[in-house]
């Protein structure tokens, strides 16, 4: 069962989709993109759960007004910092407390990498990690990826292979799982044949990061 919470922040207020919790070993939350909310196919799959992880995803304040456009990145982390640092408002206080996993998918990604720090995440999952714009290769945004691995925290990237804003073979000293066949988007639908495939490394990559617990 999804429980549907609405939190203010500085910059309007957030939604989260909070999974169950009971029993949990960590806490993993991801954010989304920049033109779709938490509900695409890949987020929806993870959702469906991961054995000893409560799954959270976080719908930023420009989503739940209905607006088109995503905001300015610090923006997007103002926001996101603000209801992480209060999940013991909207957590039960032994879920609150559990080892965090940050993650998202493609604009979300960038999120989770530039807050780990300050939150004190365990790990990062990046989900269709946009590396640059499409056609622009020559600006690359490396140094997002490089927060996480300079700080020896695990990172874990799954990107289809004709993703328009990053192939596999352009990323450099990252772990990654490739989507056959698939673009940004990653997975058509939450039956997708590569379903398989995402749910399977993020549950690998969860289980790694709370084993060194």
């Amino acid at each position: 069962m999804i429980t549907e919470v609405v939190l203010p922040t500085s910059v309007g207020r957030a939604r989260l989709l909070v999974g169950n919790v009971k029993g949990a070993r960590g806490l993993l939350v991801l954010g989304h993109g920049a033109g779709t909310g938490a509900r695409t196919p890949d987020m929806e799959l993870i959702a469906d759960g991961i054995d000893g992880v409560a799954i959270v995803r976080m719908e930023q304040p420009w989503v739940v007004s209905g607006r088109q456009i995503a905001p300015a990145a610090h923006l997007l982390d103002e926001a996101w910092l603000e209801v992480l640092r209060k999940r013991n408002s909207w957590l039960p206080a032994a879920a609150a407390a559990l080892p965090l996993i940050l993650g998202g998918r493609s604009t979300g990604a960038r999120v989770a990498c530039r807050t780990a720090l300050p939150l004190g995440a365990k790990g990062v999952l990046a989900l269709s990690f946009p590396l640059h714009a499409p056609k622009k290769t020559n600006r690359r945004r490396d140094n997002e990826l490089e927060i996480i691995l300079e700080a020896g925290l695990p990172l874990h990237v799954i990107q289809g292979d004709k993703d328009g804003f990053g192939t596999p073979d352009e990323f450099n000293g990252v772990d990654i799982t490739v989507v056959p066949g698939r673009g940004h988007e990653l997975l058509r639908s939450r039956d997708d044949e590569h379903a398989a495939i995402v749910q399977g490394a993020v549950r690998d990559f969860a289980t790694r990061v709370l084993s060194r617990e």
